[in-house]
């Protein structure tokens, strides 16, 4: 495995979310004290997704906060395994740090998968909503299991793609055959419309879509485009099918370690740097979903009948998983905080 160029960096710029970790450099000022060095690895490649907010969000606040006192080298683009293997690597102490996508957040935290249910979340107002009043929740969870939420940031919210169906009806459903690399939720949701999910792992699906091996799939636009599975694309449905979180977490010994004065600059601007964050990633999905259907997807939609039913079966996995993944205590309230805004905001 080639190893990288080392760069010195912060403990600020453990914010960088799934879209594209980039080692920087940031000249730090003299210091007597040498610096820690922490291991952080990524599946992200170089230049995909957050390159551009990396540069102008996350280094002048990185600049402003750190004392360099500690030096993560950064690999990027899956040099240090797949993010299944993240977790054992962080167990050992191999790692301290990891931004992961929405599957591989469940593998760290399974009660993450709440917040993947398909169709649970309507607009990325009430995605907002949520990160707020259960932030907690989930940061404690993550502590239950020896991380720390650095991060909680966004993949998006993912479509269907094919290159064999326009997949406008539930009988194209029932028909399809869908490269499923999410996990069991997507396999059981797959299953309720009556399609054929075949179990791929991430650096599957799309050699399984360009060898006939699977005809379809969820995932989201950007994805598409980073791979270059947009040409072989021939439809794509654009409705929201599920929202998947892309976090960041750091090995909570390492993070209980830090100097309380970092902790509280890392949190004073935690916010402010998720949020600009996300108006970046969201609008980057966006431009990848038009350049999709620009480039010759055709885009297609689901009658309304067909929608209903389509959410009706849908909402069959969140009991059918209450209880395994996640408690039935932290669906009612997931359900209950979304009911509250809905009825505050179409007041």
């Amino acid at each position: 495995m080639r190893r990288l160029t080392k760069r010195i960096v912060s403990i600020s710029a453990l914010l960088i979310s799934l879209g594209g970790i980039v080692p920087v450099s940031i000249h730090a000022a003299a210091t007597e004290v040498k610096p820690e060095i922490w291991k952080f690895a990524t599946i992200a490649p170089k230049g995909i997704g957050l390159g551009n907010s990396i540069r102008s969000i996350l280094i002048p606040a990185i600049e402003e906060g750190s004392e360099h006192t500690i030096q993560i080298d950064v690999y990027w683009g899956g040099v240090m395994g797949d993010e299944a293997d993240y977790q054992q690597k962080m167990r050992l102490g191999q790692i301290q740090g990891t931004g992961i996508s929405g599957m591989a957040a469940t593998i760290f935290c399974p009660e993450m998968s709440i917040l993947e249910l398909p169709f649970m979340f309507k607009s990325w107002e009430e995605v907002d909503y949520i990160k707020k009043v259960m932030r907690e929740d989930f940061e404690k969870l993550h502590e239950k299991y020896g991380y720390k939420l650095a991060a909680w940031n966004d993949q998006g919210f993912d479509q269907f793609y094919s290159t064999k169906y326009a997949l406008d009806t539930l009988e194209q459903f029932g028909k399809a055959k869908f490269g499923s690399w999410y996990g069991k939720v997507e396999e059981k949701f797959l299953e309720t419309l009556g399609a054929n999910p075949i179990p791929v792992g991430v650096a599957e699906a799309v050699p399984a879509m360009r060898q006939g091996v699977a005809d379809s799939m969820i995932g989201p636009a950007f994805y598409i485009v980073a791979t270059q599975m947009y040409p072989e694309v021939k439809y794509v449905n654009p409705i929201n099918v599920r929202y998947s979180p892309a976090v960041i977490l750091i090995g909570l010994d390492r993070w209980n370690a830090l100097d309380d004065r970092y902790k509280k600059r890392f949190f004073e601007q935690q916010a402010d740097i998720e949020a600009k964050i996300a108006i970046n990633l969201r609008s980057d999905n966006d431009k990848c979903l038009n350049a999709i259907i620009k480039y010759g997807a055709k885009e297609s939609h689901l009658s309304p009948e067909n929608e209903k039913v389509m959410k009706e079966k849908a909402k069959t996995t969140w009991d059918y998983f209450a209880g395994k993944l996640y408690s039935r205590e932290l669906l009612d309230k997931l359900l209950g905080h979304l009911d509250s805004f809905r009825k505050e905001r179409d007041k």
